[in-house]
């Protein structure tokens, strides 16, 4: 696994084409990381409650993320 695809699991869906040979070849576009995936993911389980939380949008963010990149290590082990 190379370091990037390390830092953010890879694509998460990644397009493939066939060439006119029938050989299978990666598109340019990859799809989305991993990454992005779990912490996507991660977001949906976040309960908001507005009037007790400042700054949700940020702190969700981070805290998906957080959550995204310790999954990422867990599948390490």
């Amino acid at each position: 696994m190379s370091e990037e695809t390390s830092k953010d699991g890879g694509s998460a869906f990644p397009h493939r084409y066939e060439d006119d040979e029938g050989y299978f070849i990666f598109g340019v576009d990859p799809g989305m990381t991993l990454r992005d995936y779990f912490a996507a993911q991660a977001l949906i389980s976040f309960k908001v409650n507005y009037s007790t939380i400042h700054n949700f949008a940020e702190g969700a963010a981070i805290s998906a993320y957080k959550l995204a990149d310790a999954m990422l290590e867990a599948r390490e082990k």
